[in-house]
């Protein structure tokens, strides 16, 4: 399994870090690993932005058109506040 090494890391971020693995029971190097597990496991704002650009793309080319109609918008921030709202739920 690959290491990382995290170097200069501020006193006060590593004792908040600390408390944190204390409070659920774990090593420091734990609960960094579920912390950093569960964050690359969530899309960011720019690969989901990417993902419905693509798809966008792809439709416009299927319907011969480059601008998207009032209906693809509201399809498009309907999407994106379902995804968003999915990652919330698994926040929590």
């Amino acid at each position: 399994m690959p290491n990382i090494t995290v170097r200069n890391v501020p006193a006060d971020v590593h004792d908040s870090l600390l408390a944190k693995a204390e409070t659920e029971g774990l090593s420091l190097q734990r609960y960094l690993v579920m912390v950093l597990t569960e964050h690359a496991s969530r899309r960011s704002n720019a690969e989901i932005l990417a993902e419905h650009q693509r798809v966008m793309r792809e439709h416009y080319a299927e319907i011969g058109t480059t601008r998207p109609t009032s209906d693809d918008i509201r399809k498009v921030i309907d999407e994106s506040t379902k995804e968003r709202d999915r990652r919330g739920e698994r926040q929590r």
